[in-house]
C-alpha cells in the first residue's frame, strides 16, 4: 500500500518525489509530459520511505508521477500524481 504521496519543487528543473509504503519495498518513479510517461528512475534497495530526486525537468511544465514500488516478492503498488 503506498500513502502520502508528494512532489515538492527543489529547484529548477528538479523535484523531490517522496512516499511511503507498508512495508519495505523498492523506489521507482515514471514521470513524463502526459499520463503516458517515458522516464523512470529506480533506486534500488528495500524501506518504507521513499525519496527520489527528478531533475531534467522543463519549466513551468505540467508533468505526470507515477510512483511505483516493488517488494521482495515481486509485488507492485502504485500511485498517480502531478
Amino acid at each position: 500500500m503506498i500513502s502520502d504521496v508528494t512532489v515538492t519543487a527543489t529547484s529548477p528543473g528538479t523535484v523531490r518525489v517522496e512516499w511511503t509504503t507498508n512495508e519495505p519495498a523498492d523506489s521507482r518513479v515514471f514521470s513524463g509530459p502526459t499520463p503516458a510517461q517515458g522516464t523512470t528512475t529506480l533506486l534500488p534497495g528495500q524501506r518504507t520511505r521513499h525519496n527520489v530526486t527528478v531533475s531534467g525537468l522543463a519549466p513551468c511544465t505540467r508533468y505526470f508521477f507515477t510512483v511505483a514500488s516493488v517488494d521482495p516478492a515481486g509485488n507492485m503498488v502504485s500511485e498517480d500524481a502531478t
